[in-house]
């Protein structure tokens, strides 16, 4: 099988937890080197790309890129500007994807590049999306501590215009739910 990337010389590197997650995968290139820690720096000549681990939050091994000199962060499927959260977030821990996403505000960085729908964003784009799952929680919350277990009072008007509110918020809601009363 041929593969265009690695066929021309590249290295794949991936943290430790990302190879451990992919291991049963045969579809899956395995990394030719791993990390572990928090971050991880590759130097190319004179730019250097900080790989930055900050626990589970989408999976266990997600990895987020900045280049500090450029400004620029890049991360995939923590953030998708204006979209609601994937369905019923798998693999997702939406707790530690609230703290993730602190942690990501916290780099330095102008210019966010994201995986889905709208390819180039900035921190507020970051920001937006952390205030939904936090708004998303205490909305859970609320509806839970006034008995709806079925979530039918669910509502998120700011966010209404964003995509898929009206197919994933209820999922998204359920996930968070499990997540409260589970602690998974």
């Amino acid at each position: 099988m041929s593969i265009p990337f690695k066929d021309a010389g590249a290295i794949v590197v991936s943290h430790v937890k990302t190879k451990n997650s992919i291991l049963a995968n045969p579809h899956v290139v395995m990394p030719d080197q791993v990390w572990a820690g928090n971050r991880f720096d590759i130097n190319i000549g004179d730019k250097t790309i900080q790989l930055h681990y900050f626990g589970a939050s989408h999976g266990d091994g997600m990895t987020v890129m900045t280049l500090p000199e450029e400004q620029v962060l890049f991360t995939a499927d923590l953030v998708v500007p204006k979209r609601v959260a994937f369905m019923f977030m798998p693999d997702f821990s939406p707790r530690n994807w609230i703290r993730t996403l602190k942690e990501i505000e916290a780099l330095q960085f102008e210019t966010a590049l994201f995986a889905h729908d709208q390819p180039v964003g900035t921190r507020q784009d970051v920001v937006a999306q952390r205030e939904f799952l936090e708004e998303l929680t205490a909305a859970v919350g609320t509806a839970l501590q006034s008995g709806d277990m079925m979530l039918q009072t669910l509502s998120l008007p700011k966010y209404q215009d964003w995509a898929h509110y009206d197919d994933w918020l209820g999922m998204n809601g359920a996930r968070i739910m499990l997540e409260m009363m589970m602690g998974h």
